[in-house]
């Protein structure tokens, strides 16, 4: 994923070869006009963020979703558990707001203005 410095559009890779999807800007390599937007583990978020929501919601069970995140398949796991739990609503809340609060952080630090 790419942010244009200058028009503020987003600029997604094609997962298909296909024609009628928009393809990338010829120019993306343009360092000066393109910026790429981190990966969400690059920005502290995923499993971060996981064990976090675990430790401040749910210490009852914080050593259980430490021990799943030990293996594969985690996340369908730590879904079911907070699903049963009634709070997955409230994961879904949690895991935005440190997405925006983590992608505002970055565009401050790329010196990228964001408008309201």
């Amino acid at each position: 994923m790419y942010l244009c410095v200058e028009t503020g559009v987003i600029h997604y890779p094609s997962e298909f070869d296909d024609e009628e999807e928009e393809s990338l800007p010829e120019d993306i390599s343009d360092s000066e006009k393109y910026i790429p937007v981190p990966h969400k583990n690059d920005l502290g978020l995923g499993k971060r963020v996981a064990l976090r929501f675990a430790d401040d919601l749910l210490p009852d069970a914080s050593d259980e979703i430490h021990d799943i995140f030990r293996h594969r398949g985690a996340y369908g796991r730590f879904k079911n558990l907070l699903e049963h739990r009634g709070l997955l609503q409230q994961w879904y809340g949690y895991e935005e707001e440190a997405r925006n609060k983590a992608l505002r952080e970055w565009c401050e630090v790329s010196e990228i203005e964001l408008l309201d």
